[in-house]
C-alpha cells in the first residue's frame, strides 16, 4: 500500500480485549486522517453494551470493507461425530459437552448463542483468549467442539469443520 499511496506506513498491532484495547488506543489517537484502524462485528457494539469502553462505534468512520469470514464450528478431524451427532450429544447432556469460544462478546460467543438458541441445546461455554488458544484446547481434545474464525480452522489438517455460521 506504500506504493500506492506514495508515503511509508507503520503497522502498529495492538492486542487484547477481542480488539477492545486497539480500539481504544486508536479512539484517543489524533483524527489526523493518517491513523487507521480495523474494526470487526459485532465485537465494536456489544463491548460498549456490555462493559466500560473508550470507544463507542460512533468513534469510528468506516471506509472500506475487506473481509466478511462468518464463524465455524470445528472438531478435531479425527473425531467421527457429525453436526447432527454433536447436537444430539448436547440435548442427552445439556450444559456438559464443552464448546470452546474465541472470546466473550465476540463473534464466536454470539454464534454459538445463536446455535442453542435454534438447536434448543445447552453447551458447557468455555471462553479463551483468541483463536491460538482455541485450536490449541480443541486439538489437546480439552474442549469436544469450538466457535472459530473459518480460515483459522482450514489451515490446520487436524481440525475439521463440521459448520459454518450463515443465512
Amino acid at each position: 500500500i506504500e506504493k500506492e499511496l506514495g508515503v511509508p506506513i507503520v503497522v502498529r498491532n495492538v492486542v487484547g480485549g477481542g480488539g477492545q484495547t486497539g480500539w481504544d488506543t486508536a479512539a484517543k489517537s489524533k483524527p489526523d486522517g493518517y491513523t487507521w484502524v480495523n474494526i470487526n462485528l459485532p465485537q465494536l457494539i456489544s463491548q460498549p453494551a456490555v462493559r466500560e469502553t473508550g470507544y463507542t462505534a460512533q468513534s469510528f468512520e468506516p471506509l472500506v470493507m475487506f473481509r466478511d469470514e462468518p464463524s465455524a464450528l470445528a472438531v478435531r478431524a479425527d473425531n467421527p461425530k457429525s453436526l447432527h451427532d454433536l447436537i444430539g450429544d448436547a440435548k442427552k447432556q445439556p450444559g456438559k459437552v464443552s464448546m470452546g469460544t474465541t472470546g466473550k462478546w465476540v463473534h464466536t460467543d454470539l454464534a454459538l448463542a445463536l446455535f442453542e438458541d435454534s438447536a434448543k441445546v445447552s453447551f458447557a461455554e468455555v471462553n479463551v483468549e483468541g483463536q491460538t488458544e482455541l485450536n490449541r484446547l480443541l486439538l489437546g481434545g480439552h474442549v469436544q467442539a469450538g466457535f472459530g474464525n473459518t480460515s483459522a480452522f482450514y489451515r490446520l489438517d487436524k481440525i475439521k469443520v463440521i459448520a459454518v455460521a450463515g443465512k
